[in-house]
């Protein structure tokens, strides 16, 4: 009887095992992104190297699928910035809605991180952090956000050897349809930051004239950089 019992809770414990197993995998297929392609401009004018997955430090803290790593130094060390999406996945809203009311449909994300390591005795330390996401009602045809290729640049504009990091990425509600489009171009230059964004619609060659948006110590050549890049990036969009 014992014996009976025995196998009967390790062919329970072997079925839920490979449940739960069977479970996790149809969960991270859901949270993969829907493409992978290089997003780091190897013309950049600071040079940089891209990082394969194993390559990037275990200690570093990081949310989603990588993307693209690169990593480069300047007078400030060395640094390593990581590009991530989370996927696509169903949301509630329940903003602006009566009690037990809410909205819903899917959503997409990206994170933006650089770390910085001063010296080789210190460690890395998280030095920019920026998060988006596009969320989609019902009525949409579904989430679509994504890096923009060869739109991410490493230069040194104002040549004081600290580098400014450029990234380009856009956003709808068309799954990447034909259809009306968000693009930004954000530079970072340390804390500060300046950021052109707009809308167009590829399939009637309709682009919209960029807005900026820059800390007020900002420089104007990363003003025009960024506002250079938007429409650069816009014209060339199919």
């Amino acid at each position: 009887m014992r014996n009976k019992i025995y196998w009967f809770a390790c062919l329970t414990l072997l079925l839920s095992t490979v449940t739960v197993a069977q479970n996790t995998r149809s969960i991270e297929r859901t949270i993969q992104p829907k493409w992978k392609m290089v997003v780091y401009d190897k013309e950049s004018p600071v040079k940089a190297k891209n990082l394969l997955y194993n390559e990037i430090p275990k200690t570093l803290d990081f949310k989603g699928t990588v993307m693209e790593a690169i990593k480069w130094e300047d007078k400030e060390g060395e640094k390593i910035l990581i590009l991530t999406a989370t996927g696509y996945f169903p949301y509630r809203d329940l903003a602006n809605k009566g009690f037990g009311q809410y909205s819903s449909g899917t959503k997409g994300e990206i994170y933006t991180y650089m770390f910085t390591k001063k010296s080789a005795e210190e460690d890395y330390v998280m030095t920019l952090k920026m998060y988006d996401n596009v969320p989609c009602g019902e009525g949409s045809t579904g989430a679509y956000i994504g890096y923009v290729p060869l739109g991410t640049v490493i230069t040194d504009l104002d040549n004081d050897g600290i580098t400014e990091v450029v990234v380009s990425y856009v956003s709808s509600c068309n799954d990447g349809e034909k259809g009306e489009y968000d693009l930004k171009v954000i530079l970072y230059n340390g804390n500060e930051s300046v950021v052109a964004k707009g809308q167009l619609i590829p399939s009637e060659g309709k682009i919209d004239k960029p807005v900026i948006e820059r800390d007020d110590k900002m420089k104007k050549v990363f003003s025009k950089t960024v506002e250079d890049g938007w429409k650069k990036i816009a014209k060339s969009f199919k």
